[in-house]
């Protein structure tokens, strides 16, 4: 088999485990390629994910990472549940299309729902028993010498969730075992989709005085309006007055709120470019947007279709900035597409029809303006359907 499947949940580091596996199999991690999948519900949008992900199809893929890499892997990361439910069975075929090409290749599908037993084996990831956590906290701190009761409390404390002991095992370093206790974790231990440290933290910084804080907000809330991401050079300016810097970047990546995703261009079997795309994993994505109030939402939008389309857009004046990835990478487009389509529906809540008629004709001159420069984005801009369907509503 040149396959694996890891149900996993929070807590219980399947990053770590898939790591250490790959370097017991003296695979460099250079040779990983993720795609995230969990935005993700059917065979569609997954082979447009790998298309825009690394700039050609996947069967064009699998053969030019042969070509270009030992021993490649690719991890299909965040499946969900939906996709599953969509198309389990044609992506069970294209799994085993990609590694029946060559004997090098290597799949790993990593999701928090277990597959069909029928069309595939899978591995599930526990938390640690007792005595793999003594192991674990042994190694991690050799100089400390622990007794057996001191072995159990740290096991009652963490729940064996591998995280949980490596941040017990960093608390460890300057307090001792008696300065902690089962309360110090359980904002990591909750049943909530988000653990209350992560939305407590979130709050803090949305609330806060503070400069730096307050701008690592509007970093998080800007990203959680751009389902597709971008590039810290093209957000960076977003508030000319305030721009983002990048000890506020490194503080979201720091807490896992922002992830950074490598683009690939392949062209002439060599991958000539690896651009760094910024994205807020969705869970965070729609916690973000579910605390914000409409009006900030409405006014953040205004500002993305100013970033995106040009400081006259509101005038019907629309400029596409190209840049030299767009030829690869139609995120941008997705973004412009949420926005507007955000405006046109807050327009039609808040019944103000100016408005409605007005963004309406302004989604209606982006889309005539890309077909009129035959862009070559235009095949990725189907979802713009939408606007389509606002005219026929009028």
């Amino acid at each position: 088999k040149h396959y694996a499947w890891i149900v996993s949940h929070y807590l219980l580091g399947e990053e770590q485990f898939i790591s250490s596996v790959l370097r017991q199999k003296s695979i460099d991690l250079d040779s990983v390629f993720v795609v995230n999948c969990e935005d993700i519900v059917n065979s569609d949008q997954f082979d447009n994910q790998i298309r825009e992900r690394f700039s050609v199809s996947l069967s064009k893929l699998v053969i030019d990472l042969c070509n270009i890499v030992q021993k490649p892997v690719l991890i299909f990361n965040n499946v969900q549940e939906a996709f599953l439910q969509n198309d389990l069975a044609q992506f069970r075929k294209t799994i085993l299309s990609v590694v029946g090409f060559s004997d090098n290749i290597n799949v790993i599908v990593v999701s928090n729902t277990k597959p069909s037993a029928s069309l595939f084996d899978y591995i599930e990831l526990q938390s640690l028993k007792q005595e793999e956590v003594n192991r674990c906290v042994t190694e991690a701190l050799p100089q400390e010498k622990f007794t057996a009761f001191d072995f159990e409390k740290i096991y009652n404390i963490t729940n064996g969730y591998p995280l949980c002991v490596d941040i017990l095992c960093g608390k460890l370093r300057y307090l001792s075992l008696n300065d902690l206790d089962e309360s110090d974790f359980s904002l990591y231990k909750n049943d909530l989709p988000i653990p209350r440290v992560t939305t407590e933290y979130i709050n803090t910084i949305r609330n806060s005085s503070n400069t730096t804080e307050r701008n690592c907000y509007n970093l998080l809330l800007l990203m959680s309006l751009l389902p597709k991401g971008d590039m810290f050079s093209t957000i960076r300016r977003f508030n000319s007055t305030s721009p983002f810097k990048g000890d506020e970047l490194e503080s979201l990546v720091n807490r896992d709120l922002l992830t950074v995703e490598h683009y690939y261009i392949i062209k002439n079997n060599e991958l000539i470019n690896q651009p760094k795309v910024l994205r807020i994993p969705k869970i965070y994505r729609d916690y973000v947007l579910s605390i914000e109030d409409k009006e900030t939402l409405r006014q953040m939008n205004y500002q993305i279709c100013t970033l995106y389309l040009g400081e006259r857009w509101h005038q019907y004046n629309v400029k596409i900035k190209k840049t030299g990835m767009d030829e690869y990478f139609p995120f941008t487009y997705y973004n412009v597409e949420s926005a507007l389509k955000y405006l046109l529906q807050y327009s039609a809540e808040s019944e103000n029809d100016n408005n409605y008629v007005k963004y309406l004709t302004i989604a209606g001159n982006y889309l005539d303006k890309l077909e009129q420069d035959d862009f070559y984005l235009l095949p990725f801009m189907l979802p713009m359907i939408f606007i389509n369907t606002y005219r026929q509503s009028m």
